[in-house]
């Protein structure tokens, strides 16, 4: 049988009126081994006709690459069957050759400690993310990957799964690539200890009470026992105030900081509203208490309107100091 469909191809590829040049034929290959997935029309048979028909079935996917030690079969009418799903029609009799396509692929295995050596180098690269520097223990490995032989290296996209800065562990996510060809993700999970600057309290602060540069002083300390994510530059103190009772020695996370209230319910507020060069400031009544950077309602008393402005700061003379938005 498979003679005789051999005979046909060679007979239709011989005569022309038997493979008009105005139609696609495919031959089908008896065996291929593919290096890449998905299997593709191209990969499983010879394509004879006019260019941009060829062109277009090339593409064609078949399957996906089969695994190591399991070839995958291909029939006719398998590929006619993924040519209506592709929106393609693709006759009966435009299909000679073999009457089934074996399609090996050989894999390789990237192994798990090589993957969690991968993530570890790019976990290392984020000291943005961790900390000035980190102390990574191993927790959970990913499971190895295969790899098609012959299909190029692997290449790597990483990304955290979780906030870095939040949990005492990181998991990473590693999707691997060869080429086009996307071959799967894995998660390794790592243990960390962030090491980095730090501020450190010199005097007891009260809830409420402005926390000053003379007031701290900076030292090298251990974060992944700190509640919270460290206070690193005194800059970061400016117009803040302590959510609670500081003791001395208590190192400032951003977490025990918010901004200074500049407005109570009731307070005169300083409204200031730009327009260009034009600049239009009056006197109006908060509606509710706010900190820097609250937008909050304030009444304009000569219209009796409310306004939304933005809390800025305060002035010379104590008032808050709101743009009017």
């Amino acid at each position: 049988m498979a003679l005789l469909a051999t005979l046909f191809a060679s007979l239709l590829a011989c005569f022309g009126d038997a493979a008009p040049a105005d139609r696609l034929l495919v031959q089908l290959k008896p065996r291929v081994a593919v290096t890449h997935s998905p299997v593709v029309l191209a990969d499983v048979a010879e394509l004879h006709g006019p260019k941009a028909e060829v062109d277009r079935f090339a593409k064609l996917e078949i399957c996906p690459a089969p695994a190591a030690g399991k070839p995958r079969l291909v029939s006719s009418a398998g590929v006619r069957l993924a040519a209506r799903l592709a929106g393609l029609q693709l006759d009966a009799d435009r299909i000679v050759g073999a009457p089934l396509v074996e399609v090996v692929a050989n894999w390789i295995e990237l192994s798990s400690d090589d993957l969690y050596a991968q993530a570890q180098r790019w976990v290392l690269s984020q000291t943005a993310e961790l900390g000035d520097r980190v102390l990574l223990e191993r927790a959970v490995k990913p499971t190895a990957m295969p790899l098609l032989d012959g299909a190029g290296e692997a290449e790597f996209e990483f990304a955290f799964v979780s906030k870095p800065r939040s949990v005492g562990t990181v998991q990473v996510k590693i999707a691997v690539r060869q080429g086009l060809t996307f071959i799967g993700d894995r998660v390794a999970t790592f243990r960390v200890r962030r090491f980095g600057r730090q501020l450190r309290l010199l005097t007891a602060v009260r809830q409420g009470e402005t926390v000053s540069a003379a007031q701290v002083m900076e030292s090298e300390g251990e974060w992944s026992a700190l509640a919270g994510t460290p206070v690193i530059a005194e800059a970061e103190l400016d117009g803040k105030v302590a959510t609670r009772d500081l003791e001395a020695g208590a190192v400032l996370t951003r977490e025990v900081l918010e901004h200074q209230q500049l407005a109570r319910k009731g307070d005169s507020v300083q409204l200031i509203l730009k327009s260009g060069s034009l600049e239009i400031v009056l006197i109006g009544t908060a509606q509710r208490p706010g900190r820097k950077g609250d937008v909050v309602p304030v009444l304009n008393p000569t219209t009796q309107k409310v306004i939304n402005a933005e809390l800025i700061a305060r002035n010379g003379a104590g008032l808050a100091v709101a743009l009017v938005r």
